[in-house]
This record gives C-alpha cells, structure tokens and sequence, in this order.
C-alpha cells in the first residue's frame, strides 16, 4: 500500500471519527433511529389499518347500501396515506443516500445539515399529521360500528316487523277465505229468496200508480152524472093521485084502496131510508123544497148503495166483511195492505168481474125500488138505463182505485175540518124556496146530511181527505120543514128540530190542486 492510501485511509477514519463525535451526527443518528422506529409503526397500524380494511368489507358485504359513501371516505383517505408513505419512503431514501455522500464528503453532508433540519421539520409535521389522520380513522371506524350496531337494531325491527305482517297476511286470508264462504253462501240464499219472491210477486195483481188528480176529476164525474139523471127524473111534477093516502074516497073502491096503499108503501119506503141518515123534511107535495128534498133524498140512496155494493176492495166474496179488515191494515201497514189487496184482485178474474156486474145490476135494482112508484112505465125504463151507465161509470172510477198503489175509502161520516170544508149540494133551480130568507138561511146553515162521500187515503197511520165530499145544508131543508109544519095532512105531523151533536174542527190538507164542479162555490140563490 502506498503512503497515499494510507494517508487517505487514515485521513478517512479521522473524519469519520470526527463526524462521530460531532453533536450533527448524533442528531442525525437519532433521525434514522426515529425513521425506523417510525416505519415499525407504520407496518404496525398498516397491519390494523389491514385488519380494520377487512372488517369494512366484512361490514360492507351486509350493508354495502348505507356504507358505500363512508367506505368510499375510507378508501380515498387510505390511498391518500399510501401515496404520503410512498414519498417518506422516497425522501428516506434521499436522506440515506445524502448519508453515505456525507460518508464519502463531510463537507456536503455540512452543507446539507440546514436542509436536513428543514426536511427534519416537515417530517416532524407529516408524523403529526399521520398520526392524528389515524386518530380521525380510529373516530370514523368507531363511528361506522356504532352505526352498523344502529343498523342491526334496525334490521332486526324489520325483520320483526315482517314476520308480524307476514302473520298477519296469514290470518287476513284466512279471513278472506271465511268471507267468501259466507259470501257465496249469502249469494246462494239471495237467489233462492228473489226466486222465491218472483214466484210470490207472480201470484199477485200489479198495481199502478194513480194520476190522483184526474182520478178524482172522472170520480166527481160520476156524482154530476147522478145528480144530473135524479134531477131530471125527481124535478118534474109527480102525478096528484101519488098524494093521495088520506084524503076521501070516491068512485072505485078497490081501485081507490089499492092506489093508496101503493102510495103509502112508496112514501113509507122514502121515509124509512131518510131515517137511517137523521130525519130529512119531505113534504107531500110538487113544491119546489118538496122536490129538493126527494132528489138529495134519492142522491143519498144512490150514493149510499153504490158504495155498499160497488166501493169494496174486491169483488171475490160476496159479503164485503174484507173492506173493515183491508181499511184498518192500511192505517197499520199500507204496504200490507196493497200486497193483500194485489192478492186478491189475482183471484178469479173472471168471477169478479161477472160479481162486478151483478152488484151493478143490484144497485140498479135497489135505488130504483124506491122511485119506482112516482115514475110512469116509461120514465122507469129510462131511469133504470139512465142509473145503470151511472153505475157502470162508477164501477169504472172504482175499478182504478182498486188497481192503485194507494188505498182510497170513500166515508159518509160528517167530519169537518178547517181547511177543508164540505161542499153543498148544488140544485139545478136557483130560485129560492118561499118562506126563506138569506139572513135565516145564514143563521142557521150548517152541514145537514152527506149526500156524496168524502174520498181519504189511508196509508201508515195516516187519514186524510182527497175530495170535499158534498152536503145537504141545514139551509137547503128549512123551506120543507116549514112546509111540513104549515100541512095539516101531513101523516109525520110536526117534526121536531134535529138535534147537532157537537164534532170536532179538525186540521187537514188538501191534496187535490183543481176544483171540480162538487167543489165550486155556490151562489146564494142557490139552496
């Protein structure tokens, strides 16, 4: 070895030695000790950093929807820290290599202390940055457990929740499958009940409803068609042998005693029925009250008899013991009532209206009974055809009643309402009876007698008028009854004033909107 080299090997340990002792040395010394006590944590908390990586993926896997974001934090930061590591690594490297050319010149590695103690700052500031990165981490992980506790919690309810509703489906079909038994049940009894009652609707007659209006215009019809044949028949003179009962006898007697007794029969006929609806004066005579009172008379009898024979509910029994049943089951039950009444119009049809035309030909028979003897032969024959179409026209008016929806029933009972009055039998004569006068007639006017019947409908309880009915006033018989009380010969004598029981003033309404001719006002003169 030449003197040179050992001059430069000793040259070189005594500036190694040197640079041993030097206090710059010392402190870089540290810095490598420090660097790889450094990297040591490092691979440490790479290791959990790995660990805890692990665990997330774990944790993602069961709920990557709710931790996508925050594991994607995670991600990116962890890049962030690799990429910082990568550049310690690089500038450790640099720092090494500046060691060993501070090795091979003392004087560079003096040069560079100043920047090492600078690159050794912002070593220090990257450690401490790391290291509270890592405490940032450790937070988020322990934040990210405690949400993925929350998330089980969470998941645990759900499933809770449908496991109860899934028993809950159960049981509502279950329900479901009770319900549409009954409902196929229910179905079933439904068709066999509308069955049923189609077959129980078919037995019965259909009813209809009723124009009331026109119906009770063709009704008051019937009672001027009546007025206008007794008038026509009862307003003319009677013949004077149909007085003769009392008076004395010439000529044939047993001509004579059999006319007289005929004419007792006929007046005793007249007077007997008067006194089924009070006492009517009913002067022996062609006066013009006498006349009156035979038509009001007869129009009573007519009105009295269609209604027994003709006014019934049906024609299927003879008696008319149904019309009281059928009368007080429509003030219970209309509804009952007009199925009844449906029912039985359904019966025999054919007999009914046979039935129907017998009791025309019976009232026919009946009413003219008590006229027949004041009539002549052909006057009979006329009032009899005359009676029938009235009476046919009657049963005609009926025949829709019957058929209807509603339940009509005609009364001859004199209730008084104050909103719906009776109204008085209007004459054809308008001249006042002698003996009466308008101030007499005012003082003493009040219903008398009813003449035509007063129309109700009953239905559920209910009971109310439909047409005014028409009256006899008190006013309209005063000039008979004086006439009576002035005829020494006649065989009633002095009649006495009819008592007026006291009736109740009533409110109802009235329900038909026109005013037929039964309806109109009567003028003064007319009694």
């Amino acid at each position: 070895m030449s003197a040179d080299s050992v001059r430069v090997v000793e040259g070189f340990v005594t500036a190694v030695q040197s640079l041993a002792a030097d206090g710059n040395y010392k402190e870089l010394k540290n810095v490598f000790e420090e660097i790889s006590q450094l990297k040591a944590q490092i691979a440490t908390k790479d290791a959990a950093l790995k660990g805890a990586t692990q665990e997330i993926d774990s944790l993602k896997a069961r709920h990557m929807d709710d931790l996508g974001k925050n594991l994607e934090l995670y991600t990116t930061r962890h890049n962030k820290l690799d990429a910082e590591k990568a550049k310690l690594s690089g500038e450790i490297a640099t720092l090494t290599e500046t060691a060993k050319q501070r090795e091979i010149a003392v004087a560079e590695l003096n040069q560079g202390q100043d920047k090492l103690k600078q690159q050794l700052g912002q070593i220090k500031k990257t450690r401490d940055d790391e290291v509270k990165k890592i405490i940032d981490a450790n937070k988020a992980i322990t934040q990210l457990q405690q949400k993925l506790k929350a998330k089980d919690v969470d998941l645990n309810k759900l499933k809770e929740n449908l496991h109860n509703e899934k028993a809950q489906a159960s049981n509502t079909k279950s329900q479901v499958g009770i319900l549409q038994g009954e409902r196929t049940s229910l179905h079933q009894d439904l068709r066999s009940k509308s069955a049923k009652l189609n077959e129980l609707e078919g037995f019965t007659m259909k009813l209809q409803e009723v124009d009331e209006e026109e119906w009770i215009t063709r009704w008051n019809q019937v009672w001027e068609s009546a007025r206008q044949l007794v008038e026509s028949n009862l307003m003319e003179d009677l013949p004077e042998k149909s007085f003769e009962v009392m008076r004395p006898i010439f000529g044939d007697l047993k001509f004579l005693l059999m006319r007289m007794i005929q004419n007792l029969h006929a007046w005793k006929r007249l007077e007997e029925f008067k006194l089924l609806g009070g006492p009517i004066p009913l002067p022996r005579s062609n006066s013009s009250a006498a006349k009156r009172m035979r038509v009001a008379l007869m129009l009573a009898v007519l009105a009295r008899r269609i209604d027994e024979h003709i006014f019934l509910p049906t024609y299927i029994l003879e008696d008319d013991e149904i019309r009281p049943l059928l009368e007080r089951l429509a003030i219970a039950n209309s509804s009952k009532e007009s199925f009844c009444r449906a029912l039985l119009l359904s019966l025999f049809p054919e007999k009914q209206a046979r039935n129907a035309t017998q009791r025309v030909g019976q009232v026919v028979r009946e009413v003219a009974y008590y006229v027949q003897d004041f009539l002549s032969v052909t006057q009979n024959e006329s009032f009899r055809t005359g009676l029938e179409k009235v009476v046919r026209q009657a049963c005609e008016v009926w025949r829709i009643a019957q058929h209807a929806v509603a339940r009509f029933e005609p009364t001859f009972e004199l209730t008084c309402y104050d909103d719906f009055h009776w109204q008085p039998l209007k004459f054809v004569e308008n001249a006042e009876p002698r003996g009466q006068s308008p101030q007499m007639a005012s003082a003493r006017d009040e219903e008398r007698l009813v003449i035509f019947p007063r129309v109700y409908y009953l239905e559920d309880g209910q009971r109310g008028p439909i047409t005014n009915g028409v009256v006899l006033m008190e006013s309209q018989s005063i000039a008979a009854a004086q006439e009576m009380e002035k005829s020494s010969s006649s065989a009633a004598g002095k009649l006495p004033s009819r008592p007026r029981p006291s009736r109740p003033r009533t409110m109802s309404r009235s329900i038909n909107g026109t005013i037929p001719f039964l309806s109109q006002a009567t003028p003064s003169s007319v009694h």
